[in-house]
């Protein structure tokens, strides 16, 4: 659960990072320096969208394995309440 915490953390300061620099930064600079910071500012956005989504994925991924186990578990369950009725 550790781990998902910092793809949040993480994922969420790199995306600010990215727009801050690419938005504060960025214009406040000329000619080459400025398209340089720019497109830095835009792929570091975009890589902590991208963990972020990781981040999402992950979570989505261990809620259906929890949900597959407790169905699992619920037929075991009923299984053994039938052959204690049959016997």
């Amino acid at each position: 659960m550790k781990n998902k915490i910092i793809f949040w953390i993480s994922g969420t300061i790199v995306a600010l990072a990215g727009v801050i620099i690419a938005r504060l930064l960025a214009p406040a600079l000329t000619g080459v320096f400025n398209k340089i910071t720019l497109v830095c500012g835009y792929v570091l956005a975009l890589t902590g969208i991208i963990v972020l989504a990781y981040a999402c994925a992950a979570r989505l991924t261990l809620n259906q394995n929890r949900e597959g186990q407790r169905i699992i578990y619920e037929n075991f369950k009923n299984q053994n309440k039938r052959r204690k009725n049959l016997l």
